[in-house]
């Protein structure tokens, strides 16, 4: 049966055309934090009608781009190129995407300094992703594991001993940093295992009498330097981000600091809030519309990865340590193809990362 039209999820609904064709193409294009991670966006044609735009803010992300973003809860919905005038959907927002849009590779992988999620998303459905430095019309492609020569690996001296590292949205409106692991970081208490590490689907239960220090991480000599870093598909932060998947960090509050130097507080600059949850709050800048924050535990943040400025690139990989064994609440992915790549990658970019 022919498709009729796609639902656009959040306020108001929008209604797109139906495709040209099957498959329309869908690349994955790093998003407008400085060294973002990942963007997945597909570009359909003409709308007709138009969307509605009056509860969404615009902003220039380039000289090139201005993207649209739900001024309520920070949900990403659309890019416009303003020569064109051609709209840009960001797929997270879409309540299908199987059998019309094809996953076919990455670009501006040149961003991120150390390849970003060009490592994890290798084949999706059989179809071996593309990887270019810039655009795909007009750049070179890169290898598997590219990493800039710029880049400091995770492992030197220089990146991994550096204490402070810096964290901002795309505006500079909301600019913070955070501190390596200390005793202060095990005043969080007992906060339960995430999805992560116990499957919310499986019933197993998730608490955490011993108190165990999960989100942090030990370095090759054993010493807790580093914060735990996983990917999540789960409907909230695919609905709360634009994105079909995300990448969060789990950092205690106790390591943050303010520009001024201040402790944290909720909250600051230019971040606004939506409750996607009873008792759960999600941050973003209410300007560039930057993901932030996931705040739902006591003294202990999910903060967005596309906002931390390593030195080793968008992974932060001197900083965080990546969970590869599972996709949080993949289970809910509305992608399942993309969900299990992404899965697949990860083991095997941890491979070739411990080889």
């Amino acid at each position: 049966m022919p498709l009729r039209h796609l639902n656009l999820s959040l306020h108001p609904p929008h209604i797109l055309p139906p495709p040209p064709r099957p498959l329309l193409p869908l690349h994955h294009l790093p998003p407008y934090l400085r060294r973002p991670l990942h963007d997945l966006h597909h570009r359909p044609p003409d709308l007709n009608p138009a969307p509605e735009f009056s509860t969404l803010t615009p902003y220039d992300s380039s000289d090139r781009l201005t993207r649209y973003f739900c001024t309520t809860c920070g949900t990403h919905m659309f890019i416009r190129e303003r020569a064109s005038g051609r709209l840009i959907v960001c797929t997270g927002v879409l309540d299908r995407t199987a059998g019309i849009v094809q996953l076919i590779g990455h670009e501006w992988i040149s961003d991120t300094s150390d390849g970003g999620a060009s490592g994890w998303l290798r084949t999706i459905e059989g179809r071996a992703q593309d990887r270019w430095l810039g655009d795909e019309e007009r750049s070179e492609e890169a290898p598997l594991n590219w990493r800039s020569s710029l880049s400091e690996p995770k492992g030197t001296a220089a990146s991994a001993t550096k204490d402070k590292l810096h964290a901002h949205c795309h505006c500079n409106g909301a600019s913070f940093y955070i501190s390596r692991p200390s005793a202060r970081s095990l005043d969080v208490g007992s906060a339960p295992f995430p999805d992560l590490m116990v499957p919310y689907h499986s019933g197993a239960s998730a608490e955490n009498p011993t108190g165990e220090a999960w989100w942090l991480r030990s370095n090759s000599a054993g010493d807790k330097t580093r914060f735990l870093a996983g990917t999540c598909t789960c409907r909230s932060c695919r609905l709360a981000s634009g994105f079909d998947f995300v990448a969060w960090a789990f950092v205690p509050t106790s390591n943050i600091t303010l520009e001024d130097g201040s402790p944290f507080k909720r909250y600051f600059g230019s971040i606004r809030t939506f409750e996607s949850s009873p008792g759960t709050k999600r941050a973003f800048c209410g300007v560039c519309g930057a993901s932030m924050f996931w705040d739902g535990r006591e003294g202990l943040l999910d903060v967005a990865v596309g906002l931390l400025d390593a030195d080793s690139g968008v992974r932060a990989e001197e900083w965080v340590e990546w969970w590869t064994g599972r996709v949080s609440f993949g289970e809910e992915g509305l992608n399942g193809s993309l969900v299990d790549a992404l899965g697949e990658g990860l083991r095997k970019w941890h491979a070739d990362t411990e080889a």
